[in-house]
Parts: structure tokens; sequence; C-alpha cells
């Protein structure tokens, strides 16, 4: 008996262990397959790629990003705001070091009295300088008061430079064709067609030759966007509240939990395969050991193996004495 049940739980085990070899066969088949079209790539195998792309790199050439170029056309905005406690003082700066810097200042906005009247004053200005001297003036304002904040932007506009140029140069040619065609032709209605087309292309033409004007005046000159303010004491940093640490410290342990459960559904999904197998070996494990008891069980009974009677309920004499006779 013990035999048979020996076997039959070792069948249970050795069907699960061929269903997981089959799973996990099929995951090794995939992984290796990748691995050896990834070595083909590299190694130059015959079929996979052509030889000329595994040649050797020729002298000169260099494995390193290129540097960036001379002509890359950046456009360049620095945001300023800044406190002064003398803010004519601060004013006549402003427009000193623009001029000493050979900028202009584009707009300039005044509100307020001062503050000796209950009021304060404030400024905001858009100042033009060339780009060699943006952080030669950053620094001369820095001079002028309390910088309360300071951003910088860069913006890259060599592409947009270079498709713009490219459209003048091609309109250029066209126009120049078609005076020649104009100067050739002779008969009205081809005058006339002509001349229309050749207003358009100049039209385009100038449109285009604007936009590189107004880029090539971005590129040349920086911009400062600078807000100035009158106070009557600086204003100092102050330290990070009970409540601000709190708070920060509450939205990083949401920020946690949410990257736990990404994580995990990552997980549970990148391995779905092998967890479904193992379900599945868990279950076959489960069905087999029930059904091997309940074999067992179904055996014994039909062999007459019975479970033990209760022992006799013995009766108690001295209780039956104490009776009063009748």
């Amino acid at each position: 008996m013990k035999a048979r049940k020996f076997i039959g739980f070792f069948s249970i085990l050795l069907a699960a262990g061929i269903l997981l070899s089959a799973c996990g066969g099929s995951t090794i088949t995939a992984a290796d397959h990748a691995e050896r079209t990834e070595a083909a790539a590299y190694n130059g195998e015959k079929g996979m790629i052509p030889e000329m792309n595994a040649q050797e790199p020729k002298e000169g050439m260099s494995d390193t990003a290129p540097a960036p170029s001379e002509n890359q056309k950046l456009i360049r905005t620095l945001r300023i705001s800044m406190e002064t406690l003398d803010f004519d003082k601060s004013l006549a700066g402003i427009n000193t070091l623009t001029v000493q810097a050979g900028g202009y200042i584009e707009s300039s906005t005044v509100n307020g009295q001062s503050y000796n009247n209950r009021s304060y004053r404030s400024a905001s200005f858009v100042i033009r300088v060339p780009a060699a001297k943006l952080e030669e003036a950053e620094s001369a304002l820095s001079s002028l008061g309390n910088v309360t904040s300071s951003t910088s932007e860069v913006s890259d506009v060599t592409l947009t430079w270079a498709d713009t140029e490219s459209r003048i140069k091609a309109l250029t040619a066209q126009r120049d064709s078609l005076l020649t065609m104009l100067e050739k032709a002779e008969d009205l209605s081809d005058l006339l067609t002509i001349q229309d087309h050749l207003t358009e292309v100049e039209y385009q033409l100038e449109s285009y030759a604007s936009q590189l004007r107004v880029l090539d005046n971005k590129v040349s000159y920086s911009t400062i966007r600078l807000t100035l303010n009158e106070v009557k004491i600086y204003t100092e940093e102050e330290p990070e509240s009970f409540g601000a640490r709190i708070s920060r410290t509450f939205r990083q342990s949401l920020k946690n939990v949410g990257t736990f459960f990404s994580d995990l559904a990552v997980f549970v999904v990148g391995n779905l395969p092998a967890i479904l197998c193992w379900v599945v070996f868990i279950l076959l494990v489960i069905f087999g050991v029930r059904g091997i008891s309940k074999r067992s069980k179904a055996k014994r009974k039909q062999q007459g193996v019975v479970p033990l009677p209760h022992p006799p309920v013995m009766k108690d004499d001295n209780k039956d004495s104490d009776k009063p006779a009748d």
C-alpha cells in the first residue's frame, strides 16, 4: 500500500516538473536566441550585418562625442528679482551698467512712491546686453541690491536658424530664375504669370529674412528681465518650519508608496509566465495529495477497517442501592 502511494505521489511531482521545464525551456530558448542575435550583430556573423559595419575606424576618427560647434545659436534669458534700500540709486546704477555693457533698456515700468510716504516703489525692466557681456552684467546687478531669486534660461535655435537660412537661399535662387525668365518672356500672359510668381517669392523671401533678423538679434543680445522692489529691511532667508518639514516628508512618503506599487506591478507583469507555472505546480500538488488521501480512505473502507466501538457504559450499583425499596 505504501509503495502504491509513493508511486502515485511521485508521478504527480514528475508531471509538474515536466510542466515547469516546458515553461522555463521556452524562456531560455527565447533568451538564447536574443543573445545569439546580439552577439552576431557585434561580431559580424555572416548573414547578420554587412561586412562594412565591422571595419576598423580610420585614422583621425574618434569614438568620443563631437564638441559643441562654434556656430551654435543660443538665446539666453536671465530673470532676476532684487530688493533695494535706496531705490533711486539702484535705478541710476541699472542705467549706468546697461550703457557700460553696450546694451539698451528695451522697456521699463516704475510704480509707487517713496517709502517715506508709507508706500514702496517697484520697477520692472527688460534689458538687452551683448551675449558676451551677460555674466558681467549679472555680477554688476547683484551689487545694486539684495538678489532674492535668479533664473537662467537657454534656448538652442541652431536648427531653426539653419532651416531659415536654407529657405532664403532657395528662394533667392528661385527669384533670380524668375527674373531671367521675365526678361526673356514675350507673351503678355507669360509676363503676368511670371510676375505673379515673382511677387509671391519676394514676399516669402522677405518674411524669412525678417525671421532671421529677429533670431540674429535674440542670439547676439541676451535678455535680462529684472524686477526691483524697494524695501526698508532686506528679506532674510527663513529656516524651514516644522509644518513645512512634515508636509515635505509626507509628500515624499506618498511618492515612495507610488513607486513601490509601480515596481510591484512591473515585477508581476514581467514574471507572469513563471508565476503561472508555479501556480499550476502548486495546484497539481494540492489536488494530487487530496486524491491520494481520498483513495486511501476508500480502500480502508473496502477492506472492512472500521473505527473501534466506544467502551460500554458501566452502571453505578451504589446509586441503585440508595433507591428506597417498593
